[in-house]
């Protein structure tokens, strides 16, 4: 997510996306649901639902809310639970358990994939007769941009 600084493009390519899975997996990408994802593509730091809501209109928190659930179902967002706010998903043509390393400073959040991460933790849930239902592992820190030299 943090490595595309040209915004208009990470926002027109995951429209183009969410456009091509959502007719592929019979969902609607409606005009609010587009509106949406175009406002949490705007930068690659999470946006909370009342920045959405500012952008949207204040009068409609319910849809505001609904679209945002959709799409996060959907896997074209991620809900960043440990602040609150949405990121948007770079890839959400498949299913992948992510890592996010979110900037403490900046607010900037990096998407990560470790399959061996992945692994090591089905390991240990079945060691402990866990069962999964969802995994996102949030990292807090301080990007390089962000780091004192």
């Amino acid at each position: 997510m943090s490595h595309c600084h040209n915004h208009a493009t990470c926002t027109h390519t995951a429209l183009a996306e969410a456009e091509k899975l959502c007719a592929e997996r019979g969902l609607r990408l409606t005009d609010i649901r587009r509106k949406v994802l175009s406002i949490v593509w705007q930068s690659h730091k999470a946006v909370t639902a009342a920045q959405v809501m500012q952008i949207v209109g204040p009068s409609q928190p319910p849809v505001t809310y609904r679209a945002l659930e959709f799409l996060t179902k959907a896997g074209l967002i991620h809900h960043v639970s440990s602040i609150n706010a949405y990121v948007g998903c770079p890839h959400p043509q498949h299913q992948h358990q992510s890592q996010l390393l979110i900037c403490d400073s900046c607010q900037t959040i990096t998407e990560i994939t470790s399959t061996p991460l992945h692994q090591e933790i089905a390991r240990l849930a079945t060691q402990h007769h866990f069962t999964p239902a969802h995994q996102i592992i949030e990292i807090h820190g301080t990007c390089a941009n962000c780091h004192p030299a």
